[in-house]
Parts: C-alpha cells; sequence; structure tokens
C-alpha cells in the first residue's frame, strides 16, 4: 500500500486532498473486497453443508428384487390313504406353493413318494422335494400347451417315512 500512496503522491504533487480521496477509496475498495470474500465464503460454506445434508438425508433406493413366480404344483394321491392329496395340498399352499390341482393317480401302486419336474426347471422340483423332505426327484418333460403345472408330486405308500407326513397328520 506504501507504494501505491507513494505513487499517487508523485503523481498528483500538489494536494493532500487529491492524495487523501485516492487513498479513502482505495480503502473502501479493499475494504468492499475484503466484505463480499467473506459473504462468498459464507455462501460457498452454505452451499457445501446443504449438500451434505442432501446426501445423508437422502433415502438409499431399494435394488430391484427379482419378481419371484410361484411354484405351480400338482398333487396326486398314488396309494390307498384316503384324502392324503387334499392335506398335502393344504400343506404346500400354507408353504407357498400354488397347488393348480389334486386328485388320485391312474393307479394307487406308487411305493415311494416322488417329484417330477414338468417344465425343465429342476431347481423348482427341487425346491418342492426339499420342502417335502422327498429324495426322488425327476425329470420328465412334455410338450403340452395345456399343461399349468411346473412340478408334479405323486404320493407314495411310504408317505408315513417322510417329514411332511407329521404336519398333515390325519
Amino acid at each position: 500500500m506504501v507504494n501505491v500512496v507513494n505513487f499517487v503522491f508523485k503523481k498528483y504533487e500538489g494536494g493532500r486532498m487529491q492524495l487523501r480521496l485516492f487513498a479513502s477509496l482505495f480503502m473502501c475498495r479493499r475494504k468492499s473486497a475484503e466484505v463480499v470474500s467473506r459473504w462468498r465464503s459464507i455462501s460457498v460454506l452454505g452451499i457445501v453443508l446443504v449438500a451434505l445434508f442432501w446426501v445423508g438425508c437422502k433415502q438409499p433406493t431399494p435394488k430391484p428384487q427379482k419378481e419371484v413366480m410361484p411354484i405351480r404344483v400338482e398333487v396326486l394321491n398314488g396309494c390307498e390313504e384316503r384324502g392324503l392329496a387334499r392335506r398335502l395340498t393344504d400343506l404346500l399352499r400354507r408353504s407357498g406353493f400354488d397347488v393348480v390341482n389334486f386328485g388320485n393317480a391312474e393307479s394307487f401302486d406308487f411305493l415311494e413318494t416322488i417329484v417330477v419336474d414338468r417344465s425343465g426347471h429342476i431347481e423348482r422340483a427341487r425346491r418342492v422335494a426339499r420342502a417335502l423332505g422327498v429324495k426322488n426327484c425327476i425329470q420328465q418333460i412334455k410338450q403340452d400347451p395345456y399343461r399349468i403345472e411346473d412340478v408334479l408330486v405323486i404320493i407314495g405308500r411310504d408317505f408315513r417315512n417322510l417329514p411332511f407326513f407329521k404336519d398333515i397328520g390325519r
């Protein structure tokens, strides 16, 4: 600042009034620059705080989940126990499976309970087999446009030995 004052004093050699005027204008500019700078700093700080608040309060978007299609099941009674298909149907529905049909098999000669994949998605049949505690899981796909079930369960004579039997009772 001293250099500026000396420069002004030499250039405007005459009056103190001119020197004072220039010095006061220079100081006002400097002070107004400080005030502007201070307000600029406060504004930037405010923007940063608002941005941090916004980021901190923003709710995370949930990840899209795969739509889970229920497994469509048909239950057939392959032994002579009456009402067994109905009771197993109720158990499977309570477990979240979509039982689309139940009834009697063509014969009552099935020694073991089996789970059959009809749709080409063996993992669906395995899920049903795990839910029932059945070890026999096979794949038998027939191209039939009218078939709606994914999995077929045929209850065999071994049903009393399977874990699901205690859940369906009599």
